[in-house]
């Protein structure tokens, strides 16, 4: 799980489970049993106040998540946080590069402008395999692991944090 933490729930059975026949099934459930639960979920710490501060500084905010479009719209909605872009999966367009592409054309600008900011072990990996910074958020994953798999990368436990690390 660890290694595929990080990935749309679909490819991480793949990964634990190559071809199984129930995961299909497995998957819908779980996406099902998400939108009863996923208006739960806490926005990490700092982020409202996070969101405030890049916006002072004109820099751009993007949500980029392996959760379906609609359901992060509507979190984001619910939760009335303000983003320049909230990018979500749907079929052919998930986190990673293809979230990496449209965040260059919609605000014209160069990944090494970009900071990534996620807290999986996946998110490292893709970001810098994109060439844009990368700065770890600890929650699932430990301080050490990030580090442990990515020298090197700053670790940050509050959003707030960034405002030491993006000049």
């Amino acid at each position: 799980y660890i290694e595929s933490s990080g990935r749309p729930f679909c490819d991480q059975l793949e990964v634990l489970f190559p071809e199984h026949q129930a995961n299909t099934r497995a998957a819908l459930e779980f996406e099902d049993q998400k939108k009863r639960t996923y208006f739960h979920s806490p926005l990490f710490t700092g982020t409202s106040q996070a969101l405030v501060w890049l916006h002072q500084r004109r820099l751009k905010s993007v949500v980029s998540s392996n959760n379906s479009q609609a359901l992060v719209d509507a979190y984001v909605e619910q939760a009335s946080i303000a983003f320049d872009l909230v990018l979500g999966w749907r079929p052919n367009f998930s986190k990673g590069e293809d979230h990496f592409r449209c965040i260059e054309q919609t605000f014209d600008v160069d990944r090494s402008d970009m900071v990534f900011v996620g807290d999986s072990l996946h998110d490292g990996d893709r970001a810098l395999a994109a060439g844009i910074d990368f700065i770890a958020k600890v929650g699932t994953f430990t301080p050490e692991a990030f580090r442990d798999r990515l020298p090197g990368t700053q670790v940050i436990t509050n959003l707030l944090e960034l405002q030491a690390l993006i000049p």
